[in-house]
């Protein structure tokens, strides 16, 4: 028995011993999470070497190892010097999962941190092991049985990202961990916000989320307090770019103070291209426009960065500039489309959907940026052909031949069909740039591009449509109403028609994406559209709250060329506010719209009479 005793004294010793070793050595290591280079090849050959000395003499005592600890820490380790070799991972995972996971269940908030992010570091072949989930799985149950405060800040927040990153969905969990972060929110640091913030996101944690959007509300709260005081250019972007994916958009002023902190002297000093574009994405998700002084930070920015982009850096800031009905841009744009131009020949560095996005973000920012920019529209044109004339339907995801593409689909070809138009109204549709698109040919089943894009914007604007809105409703009552009254008056003087001869509402329009909420036959043969333009038309943000959306100004200038000039109308959801939901304010106001006889004065005066804008 003394033998065995002194045996075990050994055996501890040894297993201590090591375990420090592997603490060490993990600590001379850069964090993986922070984007670092790394060790230099000399070092992380010596990392390795070192590893595979330890792991050697691990091994056999990992079966029966006591502690969760001993086995977390060589597990982090090696995470965190990238070593995966000699089966050590395995044998520790299997003794986590031994027993249900019995070790696990007296480990801290520290080490249930340490193995989920260790895991999420791991290569596939070490997540998709059979004792991964079993582990996983063991330490989630163990977590839920800890309250509030039995989990730090950090704990919390490292395993909400390491959830992210395995895509490990776990609802319980995941609402518990919310939970203690909201409740923790004052105690965490700058990172531990951010990473609270982007994990939820990319879990899919929605507004509509039961029981409630409170935990990241919570953190949102705390963010705003700091002023983002302290935050570095990813935590700043992660955490704007989070809660825009959410949807929360209530509170305008935590995205003014957000662009209001990335606009201090040397707050974004060191962002990438990808931070600057997370925080205009974030933005333009929740139509929050900032002041000159941001657009000014990024146009400098990016004149260092932009030769650093990737493709869908540079089509996402695009896409966000045009969506937020940014001042157009020459210096900016410019630089964009010259970097993604110069891509274009090295494989797989813009996809088919970031040119779309990027040619229909010049086609909102109107005829001077096509034409402005002529040398690179057409490189972008003539890339997006080859694709298609490569790879024809399976340029589009999902697409297949005699199968209608599903509403994504559509949304993509239907940006491209909208790129169209726009080209063809530049001097009249004879500009090389409408003949590339109209000229490209494929010799799959869809044929020729220009033909899919017609048929995707028919399609679109076949497809089932959201019902009615309240607005919309509200709009088709009172010119019903009006068109009710002005008849009746017209029967007092005979020998002149109606002056509304119909009123129909979600017609479809040849040439037009979509339907046309409302569309008004007046006599002599006039058509009118009314557009009835709820906020998501509208920027959301003073002093901006009355500008139109990229997206919308676009369906204007394309509603005004099928139309006509002066037979286009909107009436905007905060004019309706302005009419206090009385009718007969309504129909005056829709009367002067339209210019009909008896409105007392010119089009639009009703705002201003009704309460002003």
């Amino acid at each position: 028995m003394v033998q065995e005793g002194a045996a075990a004294w050994s055996e501890a010793r040894n297993v201590s011993r090591i375990c420090a070793a592997f603490n060490r050595a993990g600590k001379l290591c850069s964090p993986a999470d922070q984007h670092a280079t790394g060790p230099d090849p000399q070092q992380a050959a010596l990392l390795h070497h070192t590893l595979a000395t330890l792991a050697a003499a691990y091994l056999p005592l990992v079966p029966r190892l006591p502690v969760a600890k001993l086995c977390v820490v060589p597990l982090w380790a090696c995470a965190k010097a990238g070593y995966w070799h000699g089966g050590l991972a395995a044998a520790l995972l299997q003794r986590l999962a031994q027993d249900d996971g019995a070790v696990l269940r007296k480990a801290n908030d520290q080490d249930h941190a340490n193995l989920w992010w260790s895991l999420s570091a791991a290569p596939e072949h070490v997540v998709t092991a059979a004792q991964t989930d079993e582990v996983l799985l063991a330490s989630a149950d163990c977590l839920l049985r800890m309250g509030a405060a039995d989990i730090g800040p950090q704990a919390c927040s490292n395993i909400l990202l390491a959830a992210a990153r395995l895509a490990y969905a776990h609802p319980k969990l995941l609402l518990h961990l919310a939970a203690v972060a909201g409740q923790a929110a004052g105690r965490f640091n700058e990172q531990d916000l951010a990473n609270s913030l982007w994990a939820l996101a990319e879990l899919g944690w929605r507004r509509s989320w039961d029981p409630g959007f409170a935990p990241p509300l919570q953190l949102a709260a705390e963010c705003k307090a700091q002023r983002f005081a302290g935050f570095k250019p990813q935590e700043l972007s992660n955490s704007v770019w989070a809660l825009a994916k959410m949807g929360y958009e209530g509170d305008q002023e935590w995205f003014a103070a957000a662009a209001a902190a990335a606009g201090r002297p040397g707050a974004m000093a060191g962002a990438t291209a990808q931070n600057w574009c997370n925080l205009w994405y974030g933005l333009a998700l929740v139509r929050h426009r900032p002041g000159d002084a941001f657009l000014d930070s990024s146009v400098e920015a990016f004149g260092e960065l932009h030769a650093r982009a990737e493709g869908r850096e540079c089509a996402s800031l695009l896409w966000s500039l045009a969506t937020l009905g940014v001042p157009y841009n020459p210096p900016l744009v410019g630089a964009l489309l010259e970097r993604l131009a110069g891509l274009l020949p090295q494989a797989g560095a813009v996809c088919g959907q970031e040119l779309a996005n990027s040619l229909w973000a010049l086609a909102v920012m109107g005829p001077a940026a096509l034409s402005r920019h002529r040398r690179p529209v057409e490189a972008l044109l003539r890339g997006l052909v080859r694709r298609w004339d490569d790879a024809g339907p399976a340029m589009i995801r999902n697409g297949s031949a005699g199968k209608p593409p599903a509403r994504e689909e559509l949304a993509w070809l239907t940006q491209l069909w909208q790129v169209q138009q726009e080209l063809m109204e530049l001097e009249g549709g004879r500009t090389k740039l409408s003949s590339i698109i109209a000229g490209a040919q494929c010799a799959g089943p869809q044929g020729c591009l220009l033909g899919a894009l017609t048929r995707a914007a028919a399609a679109w604007r076949l497809a089932a449509d959201p019902p009615t809105s309240d607005l919309q409703q509200l709009v088709l009552s009172a010119l019903g109403r009006l068109q009710q009254r002005l008849a009746r008056e017209q029967l007092q003087q005979p020998g002149s028609g109606p002056p509304i001869v119909s009123v129909s509402g979600e017609e479809q329009v040849e040439g037009m994406v979509g339907r046309v909420d409302v569309v008004v036959e007046l006599a002599g043969g006039r058509r009118v559209a009314v557009e009835v333009d709820g906020p998501w038309h509208f920027l959301a943000n003073e002093p901006y709250k009355h500008v139109r959306a990229g997206p919308t100004q676009l369906r204007d200038r394309q509603l005004r060329r099928a139309f006509g000039a002066a037979n286009v109308m909107s009436v905007s959801y905060l004019d309706l506010r302005a009419l206090r939901g009385e009718a007969w304010r309504e129909e005056r106001y829709l009367q002067r719209l339209l210019d009909l006889p008896g409105g007392d004065g010119a089009r639009g005066a009703g705002v201003e009479s009704a309460g002003g804008r």
